[in-house]
């Protein structure tokens, strides 16, 4: 199965991803490419390049991934294809000359029309998330925490209502501990 953990910055997709990787005895796939390389945000802009989505894309991961998992091994992913979409929403507003186009728009669609045909679970990670060192399912923040709440929510809400209804998701609610986001996820697979 291709469990997929997603959710805004810092809500803990990490470190709930972690522990599930470890209590199935696999690795958690990481998508690095999300972070800010250097220069702020610089990896975005080269990121939605469709010219070089052949290195970035998503269906030959999900195919070739597709006979490991319907032999019943076990797939973490720190954020997919959903990332990306959720993202590129989020970003047109800050740099506009990478809109989203028509051809970004069947990308996306392909990469979850070819998801629904793979034993799959995605774990979106909808609690609130606040900067205090008391939260210890708190990650680090890759953009401004303020904007992200309000743009990326509003976005991974939007992918959420198209496609939830043709995928496997679970919603990891507020306010739950390390453990009972574990014992939720673990339940679901």
């Amino acid at each position: 199965m291709l469990i997929i953990f997603e959710g805004n910055e810092g809500s803990g997709k990490t470190t709930i991803s972690n522990n599930i990787a470890a209590l199935l005895n696999t690795k958690v796939l990481k998508r690095d490419s999300f972070k800010n390389n250097g220069s702020k945000f610089s990896i975005f802009r080269k990121f939605y390049d469709l010219n070089e989505s052949a290195f970035w894309d998503w269906r030959f991961f999900l195919e070739m991934l597709d006979p490991l998992i319907t032999s019943g091994d076990h797939f973490v992913c720190d954020r997919s294809f959903i990332t990306q979409e959720v993202y590129h929403r989020a970003f047109e507003q800050r740099f506009p000359e990478n809109p989203v186009t028509v051809e970004h728009e069947d990308l996306y669609n392909d990469y979850a029309k070819i998801l629904q045909d793979i034993p799959h679970l995605i774990i979106y990670i909808t609690r609130d998330i606040a900067r205090n060192d008391d939260d210890l399912l708190q990650g680090q923040w890759n953009v401004d925490p303020d904007w992200s709440k309000i743009a990326i929510d509003k976005y991974y809400n939007e992918w959420f209502s198209k496609h939830e209804d043709k995928l496997n998701v679970v919603r990891l609610e507020n306010n739950a501990t390390i453990q009972e986001a574990i014992d939720t996820a673990i339940n679901s697979i």
